[in-house]
């Protein structure tokens, strides 16, 4: 991304040097309100020099290329109210510059769209002197101004926007894939949080005497940390894997979470009702349910539930899981709803990757609190859908 940088520094001082070059070309040619003309535009350069210099400072900053897009669009108004034919000696930069914005497509569309619609009614509004400098002009002249303009637009798209929008995608899926693989290394590393704190009481309560007993445990303990450092490395060899979608039900990645996390042997029950099929990255769906029911399970712990039950229902766009631990705290769910996942006991690394997940999916998360517990909606989008519902029951009673 480097070269983007330098390429849009550089575009933006080449744009101060032209607009100052085009401003002594074009002043003879103005016939009324000279000094207007000349006051606002000391103040529109001055203006663009502030962000020449402000610019470096931060180049992939949504403000700084916001603020870059309104001085064209102001600089575009300017000088096509004094000389209705500015906008063509600017439109080969405007183009160019306007393809190396760092900027997010919904702000950069609202710039496009008001940009146009002030160069349209402009043009309108000026229509004699447009039409009369478009009468005058020799057919050549529009001739060679459209086709450069045109290639220009093209060579930008061509060499930056695409060469560009490839590159940006590639960074968002590995960003996507290695908060999947700091997802695995989280899971994981919860499911060998309670056999080292076993392996901790155990040691305490050894006989002095059984040295035997103490060597067997103090190679567990060296296991586990092997373990864990292993499934820290291992973060590295996920991030390359490639996620592919299938089908499957979310039923059936219910009952296999359930099972993963010994829920019956934990005394949990398990109630799944209803069935939904997609078609989306199935570790992904199965890493989001993973998150919501060891969540739940903490719940059961800190509450001490004394029946703690886990219940999902599945309808035709949607699934709900809910539990009985008493639910979330005004506090966070005040904190989610500003989506601030670390103002609350512990990480927030659970509710953040349930919430980062959905996003991903392209659906909607919603956190709310039932009658007995907490409820976390997840709707799914349209494309993700396989099948309707089906009407099945499951339950996983504690033994």
């Amino acid at each position: 991304m480097e070269k983007y940088k330098k390429a849009s520094i550089v575009g933006l001082w080449l744009y101060f040097v032209i607009s100052t070059l085009v401003t002594f070309q074009e002043y003879p040619a103005v016939l009324e309100g000279r000094e207007l003309y000349l006051g606002t535009k000391v103040i529109l350069q001055i203006w663009l020099l502030g962000i020449c210099i402000w610019y470096p400072m931060n180049p992939y900053g949504l403000w700084p290329n916001i603020m870059v897009g309104i001085h064209i669009i102001v600089s575009n108004i300017h000088g096509q109210y004094f000389s209705p034919w500015y906008v063509f000696s600017y439109i080969e930069m405007i183009l160019a510059y306007s393809f190396l914005f760092p900027v997010p497509r919904k702000p950069f569309n609202i710039l496009l769209i008001v940009g146009t619609a002030a160069f349209l009614g402009i043009s309108i509004y000026r229509y004699d002197e447009v039409y009369r400098w478009m009468y005058e002009s020799q057919p050549m002249d529009l001739v060679t101004t459209t086709v450069s303009a045109a290639v220009v637009a093209w060579m930008c798209h061509n060499f930056f926007t695409a060469d560009r929008t490839y590159r940006e995608e590639l960074i968002r899926k590995f960003g996507i894939i290695g908060v999947q693989a700091a997802t695995i290394v989280h899971d994981i590393k919860s499911m060998l949080s309670a056999p080292r704190l076993y392996t901790d009481l155990l040691k305490q309560k050894i006989p002095q005497n059984d040295s035997e007993l103490s060597i067997l445990v103090d190679s567990l303990e060296k296991q586990l940390m092997n373990i864990n450092r292993a499934v820290t490395g291992l973060n590295q060899v996920v991030a390359l894997q490639d996620q592919k979608k299938e089908e499957f039900s979310v039923r059936d990645i219910v009952i296999e979470v359930g099972e993963t996390l010994s829920l019956q042997s934990r005394s949990i029950e398990l109630q799944a009702r209803g069935d939904l099929r997609m078609v989306t990255e199935k570790a992904l769906v199965k890493s989001i349910l993973f998150n919501i029911m060891m969540n739940s399970i903490h719940a059961f712990r800190r509450n001490k539930i004394s029946h703690p039950v886990i219940r999902v229902f599945c309808d035709s766009d949607a699934f709900v899981i809910s539990d009985n631990a008493g639910g979330f705290p005004e506090a966070i769910l005040k904190s989610i709803a500003n989506y601030r996942f670390d103002a609350f006991d512990g990480t927030g690394m659970g509710l953040f990757l349930v919430w980062n997940g959905v996003q991903t999916l392209g659906g909607r998360v919603y956190f709310t609190n039932g009658v007995d517990g907490a409820q976390i909606k997840i709707s799914v989008p349209l494309k993700t859908q396989a099948q309707g519902r089906k009407n099945l029951r499951y339950f996983l009673r504690p033994s």
